[in-house]
């Protein structure tokens, strides 16, 4: 009894983290449609007044966290499923990779027609219908793909998830002390460099160039798969619960009070999930939903039908 009701916790946190994460996604675009967050950043700051750039910056710092706990509710998830043999390995391309591809391309067809036909632009009326048709297949290929912006996701944790079985195969087989000293060499150029760049061209001195680059290992994307299966396994358990909520506000406040800086600043410096500060208070806030995400008494049954329906809420948020 004791083993099912601290599997049944388990699952309601995680319920729990999926629903904010969908809601962060989903805030990320709405964001994007009362400010502007890509371009003209400095005049929009001297024209909107310091609370409403403030409100921006807080936002779109909580919008840019919803990635990175679906990351981690993957690792958390995924990594922690012994895989033993070949026939293991098939098994989880068939069961986990099969389906998200078969329901990409399925999206994928949409978004082409949805943007071609029914919000053409001049690049496709000229076009003959087996340029269109070819377009399309093109699309499904994963090539000059047509689709909406938040498609990006579908290709990167689909390459995250050709690396499942290798980083579970070495978590079980050998440690996950493995992947730390690659996961360091990802984490230096990914995130620290990149990050100390941005400051840098803010600041209007030259970037500085870093020869060890991430993407010749693994994704920067794979530090969140791999943090939550860490955090899962109770890594930041000596972290007290006390410190844990202040500490989370706290880097919380400190990405949003760089975010409004950075709206002064030229270059339209956008935090995004490279950005170091982004990654810490991720981690945190999993670590909270983890800790404490079970304790939603009677809205249990609200976020498991939330939690349900979160990747079909991912394909239709933009639309």
């Amino acid at each position: 009894m004791g083993e099912t009701k601290r599997t049944e916790k388990r699952y309601i946190w995680m319920d729990v983290a999926r629903t904010v994460a969908v809601i962060s996604i989903s805030c990320n675009h709405a964001v994007n449609r009362v400010w502007d967050n890509y371009n003209y950043q400095t005049a929009e700051f001297a024209k909107i007044g310091y609370f409403s750039s403030l409100l921006k910056a807080c936002l779109t710092v909580f919008s840019h966290l919803g990635v990175p706990l679906f990351l981690m509710l993957s690792g958390a998830l995924l990594l922690k499923k012994k895989m033993e043999t070949m026939e293991d390995v098939r098994r989880f391309y068939k069961h986990n990779l099969l389906p998200v591809l078969i329901t990409a391309e399925v999206w994928y067809f949409i978004m082409y027609w949805f943007l071609v036909l029914l919000k053409p632009g001049a690049e496709y009326a000229a076009l003959s219908t087996g340029e269109l048709w070819l377009g399309c297949l093109k699309t499904l290929f994963f090539l000059d793909q047509v689709t909406l912006g938040s498609m990006w996701y579908i290709p990167m944790i689909l390459m995250l998830y050709l690396m499942v079985p290798v980083f579970n195969i070495v978590i079980h087989k050998v440690s996950v002390r493995v992947l730390l000293l690659p996961a360091l060499a990802v984490l230096l150029s990914c995130f620290v460099m990149s990050n100390i760049n941005s400051l840098l061209t803010m600041l209007g001195e030259k970037a500085l160039t870093f020869e060890l680059n991430y993407a010749n290992t693994f994704s920067g994307y794979a530090l969140f798969l791999l943090g939550g299966y860490i955090l899962s396994e109770r890594g930041l358990e000596r972290l007290p619960s006390a410190l844990l909520l202040p500490a989370t506000l706290v880097s919380y406040g400190l990405n949003c009070c760089y975010q409004f800086w950075s709206y002064a600043q030229p270059g339209n410096y956008l935090l995004s999930y490279n950005f170091i500060g982004i990654l810490i208070c991720s981690i945190l806030l999993f670590e909270c939903l983890r800790r404490f995400g079970d304790r939603v008494g009677p809205l249990k049954s609200v976020f498991s039908y939330l939690s349900k329906r979160a990747f079909g809420i991912y394909f239709v948020h933009v639309l």
